[in-house]
């Protein structure tokens, strides 16, 4: 059926093969959740008007029962009757349609003559819905008896958010105190989603059952929690499509044969990984309609809602800023690539040889003598690491790097100025290499891989929940960007107060407390300056603010792995007594519930 609406649009706007409609605007476009029936007699000897028709089955259908009405059609369509639940943009629904939805004043609104000859009627309904959860795990009849008491005690008068910290199963939620989505409008919601539309805000609704267990829902007004809890619903997408000569929609003068577009899309690939401009490259190479020209941008997709091949789903499920592809297709090669920011702050995880290589420069040194030609490696990266700028610029290219014919590729990119020390360091890496990759490297690989699957098993349950509390309780706002993290067997001492770029391999505990710290202190500068927490600390503490700031967000840290999954957890220890007392005062805060003004004046009388 979306298809169908889709084919409705009439659109003077550019076109594309691999995306419809285009949403070129600078932000995501505005949308409406709409329940909506279509009515089209084609056959024109039929007894019956497409107007005729739609009025008859609509009759008896009482105006407070549309919706209802709708899903059924939706769920059962006929030849000429078809239903449709959703959220859509403008663009999405046929224009008579989207007039009335996004410009009139009326909920209801119908008939309406659709350009397409169809009839139709629709109503706007509520596009958000925001709930908290409780869950008990299991699917067994004792299960069921605990949930069904939850729901007496909620239902009694029971603070939702306390049961959910102490009682809940998904520990992901316990720790926003149930806070579980925001949900929006979507095609067919079925479990949690129904419920949660169906529920009064306020309401206690459930059990409703789930191969997870035994969900006990509360409605709640969206502004009672987090945005970023909001379904991600659209994605900025840059493209490049590879065509080859034969290929759906190819033009004439593509000569390229499969083999060809293959390899020129993983060449494409390549060159991006080590940072070239994908714009700039879609520009000369992308083969979609229109592609050279948009210099490969897609606008935003919907996801379930724009009409796009499936595995651009992987825009939801990755990082923002993941390349993903070439994926082989009829049309022929695509690379794409998310270029909006996303709803929250994401942590990505990678290992490389090449930054294994380089981690181990510094690690062998402290061991002891290094042979000849680590040695000229580990003077070089000194060299280098002489201009700061070029030295976090490479530390944060290294994870996506995986080879020194890599790390020249992207010297050339850099200002004449900064390329001698870092095609030095490239030069001197390329003799380390073989050996390394002969001998060292297999052992370390198979042990990072261990390692980031037993960490991405908690990242999926916990980190995003984990984040929230952790931004909440510091008074920070979420930046929205990636920090991207290399994965190695031993990592080089980084300096005190800076974001880690490489996070060694320990327990998982430890991992998830690295990562976490990492993220956070990434967000304490740009736009949450003025917070009340960062602001007593610079205004106390001065040229030590950095430092003290560390500390907090390092208890803090420590303070949600172990309300996440690890009761026993410690934390580092601290590097000073300062650093100590800092940590103490600020648990106490956040795990013990003293008030936050006498918190702050606490940590700014330490300075003194």
């Amino acid at each position: 059926m979306l298809a169908l609406v889709l084919a409705l649009v009439a659109q003077a706007a550019p076109t594309s093969m691999l995306v419809r409609p285009l949403e070129l605007g600078e932000a995501a476009p505005e949308t409406r959740a709409v329940a909506l029936l279509r009515v089209r007699v084609e056959d024109p000897a039929a007894a019956e008007t497409s107007a005729e028709l739609a009025q008859k089955l609509l009759a008896p259908v009482r105006q407070e029962s549309f919706v209802s009405f709708v899903s059924m059609y939706e769920k059962r369509p006929t030849r000429e009757a078809r239903g449709v639940l959703g959220t859509f943009s403008r663009t999405m629904l046929d224009p008579v349609v989207a007039e009335a939805v996004f410009e009139g004043e009326a909920v209801q609104a119908g008939p309406l003559e659709g350009r397409d000859g169809g009839v139709y009627y629709v109503r706007r309904i509520e596009r958000d819905a925001a709930c908290r959860q409780v869950l008990v795990a299991a699917n067994d009849g004792t299960a069921r008896e605990r949930a069904e008491a939850l729901v007496r005690e909620l239902r009694a008068g029971a603070d939702f958010s306390r049961v959910a910290r102490e009682r809940s199963a998904d520990r992901a939620s316990a720790l926003r105190g149930g806070d579980l989505a925001i949900f929006e409008r979507g095609r067919r919601d079925v479990l949690l989603r129904a419920a949660a539309f169906e529920a009064r805000v306020g309401e206690v609704a459930g059990p409703i059952e789930t191969p997870l267990g035994f969900h006990v829902l509360q409605r709640v007004g969206v502004a009672a929690l987090s945005p970023s809890l909001r379904d991600d619903s659209w994605a900025r997408v840059r493209a490049i499509l590879v065509a080859f000569s034969g290929a759906p929609g190819a033009q004439a003068d593509i000569e390229r044969e499969h083999d060809d577009a293959e390899a020129l899309a993983n060449e494409l690939a390549a060159r991006i990984a080590r940072g070239e401009d994908m714009a700039a490259l879609a520009a000369l190479h992308d083969d979609d309609r229109g592609g050279r020209e948009r210099r490969g941008d897609l606008g935003w997709v919907r996801r379930a809602s724009t009409e796009m091949p499936q595995f651009f789903d992987g825009l939801f499920l990755q990082p923002p800023g993941t390349l993903i592809g070439p994926v082989a297709t009829r049309l022929g090669f695509v690379l794409l690539r998310r270029e909006d920011s996303g709803l929250r702050s994401r942590v990505e995880v990678r290992r490389s040889p090449l930054a294994e290589l380089v981690q181990s420069l510094d690690v062998r040194a402290s061991d002891g003598p290094a042979s000849p030609a680590a040695a000229t490696a580990l003077a070089a990266w000194r060299v280098l690491a002489e201009d700061p700028t070029l030295r976090v610029e490479l530390e944060a290219a290294l994870p996506r790097l995986s080879s020194s014919a890599d790390l020249k590729a992207w010297c050339a990119l850099q200002p004449e100025s900064r390329r001698a020390p870092a095609l030095e360091v490239a030069r001197t890496l390329a003799a380390l290499e073989p050996e390394f990759l002969a001998e060292r490297w297999p052992e370390s690989a198979r042990r990072i891989d261990a390692a980031m699957a037993e960490l991405r098993e908690r990242q999926v349950a916990l980190f995003d929940a984990a984040l929230d509390v952790s931004l909440r309780e510091l008074r920070l706002s979420d930046p929205r960007g990636v920090v991207r993290v290399g994965l190695v067997t031993r990592a080089a001492p980084t300096e005190r107060g800076s974001t880690p770029r490489f996070l060694a391999l320990g327990d998982v505990a430890t991992m998830f407390d690295e990562l976490l710290a990492s993220t956070v202190l990434a967000s304490t500068a740009g736009g949450n300056e003025s917070t009340p927490v960062i602001a007593a600390l610079r205004s106390a503490y001065g040229p030590r603010a950095t430092l003290a700031i560390e500390a907090l967000v390092r208890a803090q840290s420590a303070s949600v792995v172990r309300r996440a999954f690890a009761p026993d957890y410690r934390g580092h220890s601290a590097a000073d007594a300062l650093a100590e007392r800092l940590g103490a005062l600020w648990l106490g805060h956040v795990e013990r519930g003293e008030p936050l003004d006498a918190t702050l004046k606490a940590l700014s009388a330490l300075a003194r």
